[in-house]
């Protein structure tokens, strides 16, 4: 669950998360809440087979 500075509580907004392979350069840019925001959540059980997948 996320707990926004905003708010000081807890929501059920969906929490921010960055994956990062140093093998590879990024694109650049900048990660915030706010930039992510408009991105679709990805469920827990995807992000997992993420990470696993190395």
């Amino acid at each position: 669950h996320a707990t926004p500075l905003t708010t000081r509580t807890h929501t059920p907004d969906p929490v921010p998360y960055l994956l990062v392979d140093s093998s590879v350069d990024g694109h650049g840019g900048t990660f915030t809440e706010v930039g992510v925001a408009a991105l679709d959540p990805v469920p827990g059980h995807a992000l997992m087979g993420r990470l696993l997948a190395g």
